[in-house]
């Protein structure tokens, strides 16, 4: 696959022609362009970045929990896509501090591992009943 880009702060003629010319050169990968720009409200992730009608497929790094809270059960979210196509969680996660093993596990606060694997586990409980069915990547790197 190829990415056009990463994070990226605003769609330009740029970046559509970066995107159309990846598939000229080599029509065998997928395009696609990462966004960290999705708004959650409403216990809703509302994956709307104009680029996206220029890819393949979306993709998104979600990092709920280790930036905001959860505003519901985990497996009760939703997504909103503006346009019909496969939905690829680049990222997703949370830092632990090696060994720390003190404070409470559903705070971020205090950066430890349990907290750090409840937000694991949650993330992936968010796929659940999803209408575009996301694919994870296998971790946050």
């Amino acid at each position: 696959m190829w990415s056009g880009t990463k994070k990226h702060s605003g769609i330009t003629e740029a970046l559509i022609e970066l995107t159309e010319n990846c598939s000229k050169i080599d029509s065998t990968r997928l395009i696609t362009s990462v966004a960290n720009s999705q708004q959650y409200t409403d216990h809703t992730f509302k994956v709307q970045d104009p680029i996206y009608k220029h890819v393949d497929f979306v993709s998104v790094n979600e990092y709920i929990c280790w930036y905001e809270p959860w505003q519901g059960a985990p497996e009760k979210a939703k997504w909103e896509l503006n346009v019909d196509k496969p939905l690829f969680i680049s990222e997703f996660g949370a830092e632990a501090l090696y060994g720390s093993n003190y404070g409470p596990v559903d705070e971020a606060a205090y950066w430890t591992e349990e907290y750090q694997e409840k937000v694991y586990e949650d993330q992936v409980k968010c796929s659940g009943p999803c209408q575009t069915w996301p694919v994870y990547a296998p971790g946050y790197w």
